[in-house]
């Protein structure tokens, strides 16, 4: 077979594999073929797939192979190489990786590289790739992901999903739409929105209503419409047009976010660090009742 030389198969004879990268001609009989009463280890004069050849095979004694080296990892040849090259005949990406950089030939001074290819974020793919690129040649395993863009450098879910994205290429979804009127961004469980918000139209989280100055603009880690520490008020009863929720604590006071909901809820500054521990502690009482 081709990658093997040797003499009269057809009688027993012995076929002997190439050494690792390289690589003979299609199998045939003649006196350069693989398969002679000549033939010997210099018949292995090419360069496998994504080898770049150092050296040719010596075809007088000693005989010797080619010397092939493989391509740094992810980048790989378009031909085998049967001449003697350097790194820079690695000009593609295999499939599964993308190229940042184009192979460079080299010059006076500057030394030859290879195409310079990056991986293929988890759960995606792509195909084998000839031009420089980005990770949008990348496409996740799941229908149901985002697409991926320098924005967005991970497969999950699309907004308004739940669940984890499909680890097998053309395997079934792993997210679930949320019901409606729920949000969800990564993939996290739906939810609802909080009092005083509305979800956004792309379904990937929620806005409070009242975004004047003193409150806390929404985030998907605490999913409610608060005060920002040193005011005080309910946000969560806004409705759409409400402004001015949220009111300054006194001068010389504060409060902690969130937690104060009228102006008795506001203390003294010098007080600060022994309230924020008291609340803490009423805190971590109310998580072990809960448990």
């Amino acid at each position: 077979m081709q990658g093997y030389y040797g003499t009269n198969p057809e009688l027993g004879g012995l076929c002997i594999q190439c050494p690792s990268g390289t690589n003979t001609t299609v199998p045939n009989n003649s006196a350069q073929g693989n398969t002679n009463s000549l033939a010997n280890i210099s018949v292995c004069n090419q360069c496998s797939l994504n080898f770049y050849m150092k050296t040719a095979a010596n075809t007088s004694k000693p005989f010797t192979s080619a010397q092939c080296t493989a391509c740094p990892t992810g980048s790989g040849t378009q031909i085998p190489s049967t001449t003697p090259t350097d790194i820079s005949f690695c000009t593609i990406c295999v499939p599964n990786y993308y190229m940042s950089l184009d192979a460079f030939t080299p010059m006076p001074g500057i030394k030859a590289y290879a195409a310079v290819c990056v991986p293929c974020p988890a759960n995606s793919f792509s195909s084998l790739q000839s031009q420089v690129g980005s990770i949008t040649n990348c496409t996740c395993f799941d229908s149901s992901a985002l697409q991926l863009s320098q924005n967005q450098l991970t497969c999950t879910c699309l907004f308004g999903y739940q669940g984890r994205v499909s680890a097998v290429q053309g395997g079934p979804s792993g997210c679930q739409a949320c019901p409606s009127g729920m949000f969800s961004k990564g993939g996290i469980p739906c939810q609802n929105c909080p009092p005083g918000s509305q979800i956004l139209n792309d379904l990937s989280g929620c806005s409070c209503y009242d975004n004047s100055t003193g409150t806390q603009p929404w985030n998907i880690y605490t999913n409610s419409c608060q005060c920002l520490a040193g005011y005080y008020g309910d946000p969560s009863k806004a409705v759409s047009g409400t402004t001015n929720s949220c009111s300054p604590c006194a001068k010389g006071q504060t409060s902690i976010q969130g937690v104060a909901l009228q102006q008795s809820d506001c203390f003294q500054l010098g007080n600060t660090f022994k309230t924020v521990i008291r609340f803490k502690i009423i805190l971590f009482i109310f998580v072990l009742i809960l448990l």
